[in-house]
């Protein structure tokens, strides 16, 4: 169909994605510093303090390896953005559940 007001072709949805660079991996602090940032309006005081000891301990721990491997990702795929992967893996079997009036995790192999 073409575009009516100016007569050129229609565009397809993701005509030019191959030409748009790859979002930057952003670092660990930087992400870290934004899920706190995040946190802190529903956290109490208590809960904060809680929460930035726990983030900081993961900073320092597994958290320097996953970050290595999602920058190995980066390098390997256009497309280093793994969490709609993960949603998706996981939404896909998510449905109402009628007995318990609520929502349900179903993983099957």
């Amino acid at each position: 169909m073409a575009n009516q007001v100016s007569g050129s072709p229609a565009e397809r949805t993701f005509q030019y994605q191959s030409g748009l660079p790859s979002l930057p991996v952003p670092t660990l602090e930087d992400s870290l510093a934004k899920y706190l940032d995040a946190v802190r309006p529903f956290a109490s005081p208590e809960e904060y303090q809680t929460t930035a000891g726990i983030v900081g301990r993961f900073g320092e721990g597994i958290g320097k390896e996953l970050h290595q491997k999602l920058l190995l990702r980066a390098k390997m795929k256009r497309n280093w953005v793994l969490i709609h992967e993960v949603l998706h893996s996981l939404l896909k079997n998510i449905y109402p559940n009628w007995r318990s009036g609520g929502w349900t995790l179903h993983i099957w192999s």
